[in-house]
């Protein structure tokens, strides 16, 4: 930084110890390359400089060593060190984070965000959006960006990082265009790379509800997941098990779910009727999606039926329902009743 010209003229050995020193300043906070400074050894050390000043050193035009950024976006531009990348995930669940708040950040700085920090900041932005609507992001060109930013990033996602993106842009996709890139994208991916198994039961559930909600026809998709989920039916929760259900039954696969719901029917079975899992399923809710996909999806099963009958009049015996909960409990009753007429 002192206008210090740059000499290359390094002994063999020197050389070596430039290389290590780059590694490692590389991985540090802001700095993202080493200049090294000519002289004997021990009068002049290597130091450490910002692209800026990388730019303005050397004005006479001598050569100088300057080593690359370790991580490149699309964009050419370098990765933020982990600590930012921290210190963006922390801004984005502040307490008065808001969906226009992360998608400044993400507009200003998106280009240097990593693989995590840019599912985390869809993930973000789907649940506040959630909690406030009146932050109107399904016509926001910041989400058409975020999405096609994810859709670009999927090969470097972790196979969590997948099922939350997907589910992140799976309700804003009638009106995100983009949207519907990310799916493609992450379908395609699936026939690449085996991701699905490297799921959990939560996130295979999230996965295939995400899919159904956007309304993608994924089939080779709906296969592995149907597959997947099959094999591992003693994993999921009562939760996971029922938004699996609707996803599969909403899917319309049922080539590939036919199987799965005969087994469905099996495991919940007495898990449904045993009063041990009343914690499991307590949540009338559950109930409710589990009835209404085996109806959806035309599955017979009428012990499971029984069970969830008598599960649900337990449930409904209970005390009194409080305001909050009262129209999700209306809607789990109207989709019960709707299953058992059907």
């Amino acid at each position: 930084a002192n206008n210090v010209a740059v000499s290359m003229r390094l002994w063999p050995f020197r050389r070596v110890v430039v290389a290590a020193l780059c590694a490692a300043h590389a991985l540090r906070p802001a700095r993202v390359g080493v200049v090294v400074r000519g002289g004997p050894p021990g009068r002049r050390r290597p130091c450490a400089l910002l692209p800026d000043d990388a730019r303005r050193i050397n004005p006479c035009g001598a050569r100088s060593h300057v080593a690359a950024p370790l991580f490149a976006t699309r964009s050419g531009r370098a990765e933020a060190p982990r600590k930012q990348q921290l210190l963006w995930g922390v801004e984005m669940v502040r307490g008065d984070a808001t969906p226009e708040s992360i998608l400044s950040l993400f507009a200003e700085n998106g280009t240097r965000f990593s693989a995590p920090t840019l599912a985390r900041a869809a993930r973000c932005v789907a649940r506040l959006y959630e909690k406030d609507p009146i932050h109107s992001v399904r016509r926001d060109p910041r989400a058409a960006a975020l999405a096609d930013a994810c859709r670009a990033r999927v090969p470097q996602f972790s196979a969590h990082e997948v099922s939350g993106v997907a589910a992140a842009f799976a309700t804003t996709a009638a009106t995100n265009p983009a949207a519907f890139g990310l799916f493609d994208a992450i379908a395609a991916h699936a026939e690449t790379r085996n991701f699905v198994d490297e799921c959990d039961a939560r996130h295979l559930s999230m996965l295939a509800s995400a899919f159904a909600t956007a309304g993608v026809d994924a089939p080779l998709l709906f296969e592995a997941l149907a597959t997947a989920a099959a094999s591992r039916l003693d994993e999921f929760d009562a939760s996971s098990l029922a938004t699996a259900s609707r996803a599969f039954a909403v899917s319309g696969a049922s080539m590939f779910t036919q199987g799965l719901f005969a087994a469905i029917a099996i495991a919940a079975e007495p898990r449904v009727s045993s009063t041990s899992s009343e914690e499991e399923f307590g949540a009338l809710a559950d109930l409710a999606d589990l009835a209404w996909a085996f109806a959806t999806a035309g599955v017979e099963a009428p012990r499971l039926y029984d069970a969830i009958a008598e599960a649900a009049e337990a449930r409904l015996a209970r005390s009194g329902v409080d305001d909050a909960d009262g129209d999700a409990v209306a809607r789990a009753v109207a989709d019960t009743a709707w299953a058992f007429a059907t």
